[in-house]
């Protein structure tokens, strides 16, 4: 391989490398707005529904990202989460 080949492949990798990195920030930036969106509608949900005021929707607000923080880091699987709705509430999750 003579130099130009390389400097050609060294571009290649660095564009490779930089459109991962610009796709991988879409992706987040579109997760980011998926989780702020339903965390947005809960709050509507409850306000509408049981008159919840600020301190009992931050309250439940709080209480679902602890869940999601578990479900994040590994703690608890998204199928213990559902099974346990499931056994409490009387309610079963899918999408």
């Amino acid at each position: 391989m003579n130099r130009s080949e390389r400097r050609r492949l060294e571009k290649q990798n660095r564009i490779r490398n930089e459109n991962r990195k610009l796709i991988d920030a879409i992706a987040q930036d579109t997760e980011n707005q998926r989780v702020e969106a339903l965390m947005t509608c809960f709050a509507l949900a409850m306000h509408e529904e049981f008159d919840f005021g600020k301190k009992r929707v931050l309250r439940a607000l709080r209480r679902v990202d602890g869940y999601m923080g578990t479900w994040i880091k590994d703690e608890e699987s998204l199928a213990r989460l559902k099974q346990k709705v499931k056994d409490e509430i009387g309610i079963i999750i899918s999408c």
